[in-house]
This record gives structure tokens, sequence and C-alpha cells, in this order.
């Protein structure tokens, strides 16, 4: 199989929630390029939370599979920032980290991922200034 760069994680982000496909395209014009730190912590940051605390298990299950996807698949860059998404979302909200875990739980070298990185977004406010809204 393909490696998945952010690029086609996007695609892959939008074929999921074509929601934000207008914001999408604005980001575009907006920046010229993709920042995707940026993108992605003001659009798939809060959806991830809204997600999770749902408790609609079928919601959960296409956040969890659109993550698993691009945590097997991705390239370096996609790897991180899924993990970066997901600790972001759980960063300051005990139910959103016990409810992101809840939904790793079955792979567990992802949610250590998870869990190592968020200490390290506390400590880089940079990096967390991008994904934290």
């Amino acid at each position: 199989t393909d490696i998945m760069n952010i690029t086609g994680f996007a695609k892959k982000f939008l074929d999921v929630y074509p929601q934000y496909k207008d914001a999408y395209k604005e980001h575009i014009t907006k920046y010229g390029n993709f920042l995707y730190m940026e993108f992605f912590g003001t659009y798939f940051v809060p959806q991830i939370k809204e997600m999770v605390v749902s408790d609609n298990k079928k919601t959960v299950k296409k956040l969890l599979s659109l993550c698993e996807g691009a945590y097997i698949a991705g390239d370096s860059d996609t790897v991180n920032l899924v993990v970066a998404c997901l600790a972001a979302a759980a960063l300051d909200d005990e139910k959103i980290k016990q409810s992101v875990f809840e939904m790793l739980k079955d792979n567990s070298h992802f949610k250590m991922s998870v869990e190592s990185f968020i200490p390290m977004l506390k400590k880089k406010k940079d990096l967390s200034k991008l994904l934290v809204k």
C-alpha cells in the first residue's frame, strides 16, 4: 500500500467530514499553501473533542478509523499530526482524555504515543498554540 502523506490525510479527512471542504479551500486561498497544523488545529481538534464526548458509537468509530488509518499507513508527518491532534484534544480536559484513551484502547501503541505526546504539548507552547485554539 502507498504511504499516506499529509495531503492524502487531508483528502481522507474531507471525505469523512465534508463540512470542512469550503474551510479548506479558504485556507489554501488565504495562505497560498497548506499550513496543516494550523488547519487541523482549527478544524480537526474541536471535531475530535465533539466526537469522543458524543458517546455515539458510529461517529467515534468513524473518527477512530480515520485516525488509525493515518497512524498505520501514514508517513512520519502524518502519524505525528494525528497523534498531536488527539493529544491536543485531550490536553486540558480529563473527560476528553479518558474518552480518547477509551477509543484507542485496542491499539496500545497508538494510545501510548498520544499519552506521551500530551506532556510534550504542555511544554512546547508554539506547537500547542497551533493545535489548541
